[in-house]
């Protein structure tokens, strides 16, 4: 498999901000949080804005009423 590269532009954000959203997206890539279907991601942070839980929810089954 190839690598994937993205580049993002973060006009007027520090390079500490910087390194801490990387780490972010690095973290939601690894756990699949970009590959739901049916369900939600819900990021938890602490009062420092770090990163400290990330949940997933899915639908496991829904059928419509008719």
């Amino acid at each position: 498999m190839e690598a994937g590269k993205i580049e993002i532009l973060l006009e007027g954000v520090s390079f500490e901000e910087t390194k801490r959203l990387r780490e972010v997206i690095h973290t939601l890539l690894a756990n699949g949080s970009f590959n739901v279907k049916n369900g939600r991601v819900i990021m938890h942070y602490d009062n420092d804005s770090n990163l400290m839980k990330v949940d997933h929810e899915f639908v496991k089954y829904y059928r419509k009423k008719s």
